[in-house]
């Protein structure tokens, strides 16, 4: 199943068979994010009006977790919501597939708060009475401290699996003439060790790999992939124009960027483009779904498309539709001097 929001509206759409599927609403007007539970069944919004937690089943149901006005400073996560409740200064979670809350963390204010790619691990920027800045991280459900690394000004960072490594933007002054130099420097969370050093620049965004093993950079044109313990620069990738959104697929070494209203899907790992996917009206974001296997887009039409993406799944669906081979014209006419062969060599029926 997937879904998509928009105006307070949640669409829920499954990947195969009916076109059209629920439409639960949810107060307020804009939808800023939406994740899916572990088990599938449930799904996390975060709308201007606070949070939700939706049950997908058919029999839909819709329940506020809390009102924008008493928490700010959401994250969500296949696991668990979480916000910063002002009035109480206490970091407050909830767990999305039951809807409970856990025992809030009484805590200074906290800002930016992200979780791991396991959904159980978070980390947030705070600073104290006398300016002083650090990351902090937490193990759910008990808010087990795993580490606090102290920071300067408004950094940039992005959590590791499991929360034990932290990438975070850096800059040094370069001597007497008052320019920075600017780095990514990860971390080990428990114990405050540099395991590296990466050449950063200005406006530099940064996420980890699901499985650890792997950290992007994005800055401007270019993804730039880095082992996470060495900084060593494994791949880049450029574009023609500045990257705007990066995603990740379940499949190993896939992931998809979003530039200029074109999606590129790439093997990260060679550094081959596997398809591109050009939108008429412009896409404005995307998603993997269905294991990888999918596609789901967004345009500035309001539409959204489920995409096949894969050479072979492009084929099987051609040959579902067509039920025959391409004939020798056609086959020259689309593919040129490429030797001819059967385009559906399951189908028993040939153009004539």
């Amino acid at each position: 199943m997937a879904a998509t929001g928009e105006r307070g509206m949640v669409h829920l759409w499954p990947l195969q068979g009916q076109t059209k599927g629920s439409a639960p609403k949810v107060p307020g007007g804009r939808i800023d994010r939406l994740v899916f539970s572990d088990d599938g069944a449930h799904l996390a919004a975060a709308s201007s009006a606070g949070l939700f937690v939706i049950d997908a089943n058919p029999a839909i149901a819709v329940k506020q977790l809390v009102d924008s006005r008493a928490a700010s400073h959401v994250a969500i996560s296949a696991r668990y919501a979480v916000a910063f409740d002002r009035l109480h200064r206490a970091l407050r979670a909830w767990e999305i597939e039951t809807a409970r809350e856990l025992a809030p963390l009484s805590t200074e204010p906290l800002t930016d708060p992200a979780f791991d790619a396991s959904g159980t691990f978070i980390a947030a920027k705070q600073q104290d009475a006398r300016g002083n800045g650090s990351i902090r991280v937490w193990a759910l459900p008990d808010w087990r401290e795993q580490g606090k690394l102290p920071i300067k000004g408004s950094s940039s960072f992005a959590l590791g699996p499991q929360g034990r490594l932290i990438a975070m933007e850096v800059f040094e002054s370069s001597g007497d003439k008052g320019t920075n130099t600017h780095y990514i420097d990860v971390y080990e969370a428990a114990g405050n060790r540099r395991v590296a050093r990466i050449p950063g620049g200005e406006e530099v965004r940064i996420a980890f790999h699901p499985g650890g093993e792997t950290l992007f950079l994005v800055a401007e044109n270019e993804v730039r992939i880095f082992d996470p313990g060495t900084g060593k620069l494994r791949a880049s990738l450029r574009h023609e124009q500045d990257v705007d959104k990066l995603r990740m697929s379940p499949e190993r070494d896939v992931l998809a960027t979003l530039s200029r209203g074109s999606v590129y899907v790439w093997n990260y790992a060679t550094g081959e483009l596997l398809t591109q996917l050009v939108g008429d009206d412009y896409f404005q974001d995307m998603r993997f779904a269905g294991n990888g296997r999918y596609l789901l887009t967004g345009s500035r039409d309001h539409t959204a498309v489920l995409w096949l993406w894969k050479p072979e799944d492009l084929r099987e669906e051609a040959c579902r539709r067509l039920n025959r081979n391409l004939t020798a014209a056609e086959w020259a006419r689309h593919l040129g001097a490429m030797p001819y062969e059967k385009s559906c060599p399951n189908v028993k029926a040939d153009a004539k």
